[in-house]
């Protein structure tokens, strides 16, 4: 499978986050008007090549990228003394790059009556969180729409709807059908089926 395509279709946190899901190993190669180089290696990211003068801050440089061509090359060569070596967790790199993002003002990213639930993470707990993080993350401990946690925290719902997001982008927060649509959906498909049998059965 060949990983090519432009940031103006593909939200770069997004496809790092796939790309590590399915543990991959390369070099993701990002060239525009900003470029940068993400080293990965079986699913964890091993370091980061940018620019000389944004060393010292490259999450957010990288966080700011948002147009530009990518393509993940198996084969790449590397200077090593360009790379940033990272020691960090997919998840945690992935949440930071999403804090480094700028906050929308008024969000309108989830319904108020979606539901949530953490994702089963076994090392949690290696994972840096700030304050309202962890709130987040204990409310969810059953599953709760937005509207619930927003007034069992008391946080007013453009900010919290964007936390929520940050926690998703990085694979620690799903979304969570209700019951009743799961029961909906699996009913349809058994439908849907019983038809295509029927049709099968009516053109033998």
């Amino acid at each position: 499978m060949i990983f090519t395509g432009y940031l103006d279709d593909f939200d770069l946190i997004d496809f790092i986050r796939f790309i590590t899901t399915m543990k991959k190993s390369g070099v993701l190669v990002i060239t525009g008007k900003k470029s940068a180089k993400i080293v990965l290696s079986f699913g964890k990211i091993t370091g980061v090549v940018v620019p000389f003068e944004v060393r010292n801050h490259y999450k957010s440089y990288i966080a700011d990228l948002k147009d530009g061509y990518f393509s993940l090359e198996e084969s790449h060569s590397l200077n090593e003394d360009e790379v940033v070596p990272i020691n960090q967790d997919v998840s945690e790199f992935l949440l930071e790059l999403t804090r480094f993002r700028k906050e929308p003002s008024d969000p309108k990213l989830y319904e108020p009556n979606m539901l949530f639930e953490l994702k089963p993470i076994s090392d949690i707990g290696r994972l840096t969180f700030n304050v309202e993080e962890w709130r987040i993350i204990a409310a969810l401990s059953e599953s709760r729409t937005l509207k619930e946690l927003s007034e069992r925290l008391e946080i007013g719902i453009a900010r919290l709807q964007w936390m929520i997001y940050s926690l998703e982008q990085s694979g620690l927060v799903k979304r969570k059908r209700p019951q009743a649509q799961r029961e909906r959906m699996t009913q349809n498909a058994i439908t849907e089926a019983l038809k295509r049998f029927i049709g099968i059965l009516k053109g033998s």
